[in-house]
C-alpha cells in the first residue's frame, strides 16, 4: 500500500507521463510498471538507509521496516568457504555447454534465453518460451528444437512470447520459417528517411576510432550495396527491401495445432511474428494486447545520438519495419483471441492463467487422450 509513506499508484501515475508506449496501447505500462517502481522510487527519493513497507493482506496492515547495513570497514576478514570439488560427468558438462551456447545462457539471473520442454509424457505437446530474440545460436536451436518435435511427433505448440521485449529481425523469420503453414513474405519493404541515412546513421554511428577506420576500408562496398537496394516507390517514399520477397517454409516447418503467449511486455520482434502468425490466421493467442503495435515499428539501425541542448543520449530508429500483415485498428497492439488477466492471487499462487487456459483447451479439443 506505500513505501515510506508514498503510495505506488500515485508515484508510477506521475512517472507515467515521462515514457510512452506503441500508440494508445496500455498494457505495456502496467507490465513494466512492477519492475520500474524502485526506479522511480529512486529517481525522485534517491538512497535510504530505512524503508518501511505498508502491505494490506487480506484485510490487515502489515508493516515491514527494511534497515541498509553499513559496510564493515573493521578490517576483520571472514574465512571464505570453499565448497568441495564436485566431479561432474564429462558428456554433462559437454551438453550443458552445449545448451548455454544456443540457447543464450543469461548467466546474471540464471536463466536461458531460449527453452524447450514437453508437458506431456508422450511428448505430444510442446512448450517453447523465447525470452528475447538476442543471444545465442538460434539457428542450430531451432533446428534441433524443430527436428526433436517431429521425431517426437508433437502434435501442439504453445509459442510463449510473453514479456520478449524483441530482438533481431533474422531470428523470427526463422523462426516463422518453421511455423508458417505455406510459403509466405515475411515483411513489407522497410521505409527510410533517405538514401544515405542508413549509411550515415548505422553503419558509422558508434565504436572506437580503430573499428571506425576499419568500417571506412570497406565504406565504399556498403554504400554501394545500401544504393542499390534502396529505392524511391511511386508515393515518393524511400524504401529498402529487407526480408521482403517470398520465401518457402522449412523442411521440418511444424504442421500441428499452435497458440500463442502474449502480453504487455510484448514488444517490438515479438510483435512482427505475432502479426504474421495472426493475420495469417496460423496460431491461436492468448493473453493480453501487446506491448507493441500490430502495424509495424520504427527500429532497423538503432544509432546513439545526443541532443545539442540537454546533452541526453536516446536511441532512435532509422527504419519503419512493418510487418506483411496489417490491421485497421490503428495505434494498439496484437489483440487476443482469448483474453486472460493474471490477477494478484495468481502472481502470488504462482498460478499461470493462460497457460492453464491452453492445457484445458488442449485436453478438451485436440488431445482427447488427455481427458482419460
Amino acid at each position: 500500500m506505500a513505501v515510506n509513506g508514498i503510495k505506488p499508484y500515485d508515484l508510477i501515475n506521475e512517472h507515467n507521463h515521462y515514457y510512452s508506449s506503441d500508440g494508445y496501447n496500455k498494457t505495456f505500462k502496467t507490465a513494466k510498471n512492477g519492475g520500474r517502481f524502485s526506479n522511480f522510487f529512486f529517481h525522485d527519493y534517491g538512497y535510504k538507509d530505512t524503508i518501511q513497507y505498508d502491505f494490506k493482506i487480506n484485510d490487515s496492515i502489515k508493516l515491514v521496516t527494511i534497515l541498509r547495513h553499513n559496510k564493515d570497514t573493521s578490517g576483520t576478514k571472514t574465512k571464505k568457504i570453499v565448497p568441495e570439488k564436485i566431479v561432474v560427468d564429462r558428456l554433462i558438462a559437454k551438453a550443458n555447454k552445449h545448451r548455454k551456447r544456443i540457447s543464450g545462457y543469461n548467466k546474471s539471473e540464471n536463466i536461458y534465453n531460449r527453452n524447450l520442454r514437453f508437458i506431456q509424457k508422450d511428448s505430444s505437446v510442446a512448450v517453447m518460451k523465447i525470452n528475447s530474440f538476442r543471444s545465442g545460436n538460434y539457428t542450430t536451436f531451432y533446428k534441433e528444437s524443430f527436428t526433436k518435435m517431429q521425431q517426437y511427433k508433437t502434435n501442439t505448440l504453445i509459442l510463449d512470447l510473453r514479456n520478449n521485449g524483441g530482438g533481431e529481425l533474422s531470428e523470427i523469420e526463422k523462426l516463422y520459417s518453421y511455423l508458417s503453414d505455406s510459403s509466405y513474405v515475411f515483411l513489407d519493404k522497410s521505409e527510410v528517411v533517405s538514401r544515405s541515412s542508413l549509411f550515415r546513421a548505422g553503419y558509422f554511428n558508434g565504436g572506437a576510432i580503430a573499428k571506425k577506420a576499419i568500417k571506412a576500408v570497406f565504406a565504399p562496398l556498403v554504400y554501394g550495396y545500401l544504393l542499390l537496394s534502396v529505392h524511391k516507390n511511386e508515393n515518393g517514399k524511400i524504401y529498402i527491401a529487407n526480408q521482403s520477397k517470398l520465401r518457402r517454409t522449412n523442411k521440418k516447418a511444424f504442421k500441428g495445432k499452435l497458440y500463442v503467449l502474449i502480453n504487455g511486455g510484448s514488444f517490438s520482434a515479438s510483435c512482427i511474428i505475432s502479426s504474421n502468425l495472426k493475420g495469417s490466421k496460423r496460431a491461436t493467442f492468448v493473453g493480453e494486447e501487446t506491448g507493441g503495435a500490430f502495424n509495424g515499428t520504427v527500429a532497423g539501425f538503432m544509432p546513439l545520438k545526443k541532443l545539442p541542448n540537454s546533452k541526453i543520449q536516446i536511441r532512435i530508429g532509422t527504419m519503419l519495419i512493418a510487418p506483411h500483415f496489417k490491421t485497421d485498428i490503428e495505434g494498439h497492439g496484437i489483440y487476443p483471441d482469448v483474453a486472460i488477466q493474471p490477477t494478484l492471487e495468481d502472481a502470488i499462487n504462482g498460478n499461470d492463467p493462460a497457460l492453464n487456459w491452453v492445457l484445458e483447451d488442449i485436453k478438451s479439443k485436440y488431445n482427447p487422450i488427455l481427458n482419460k
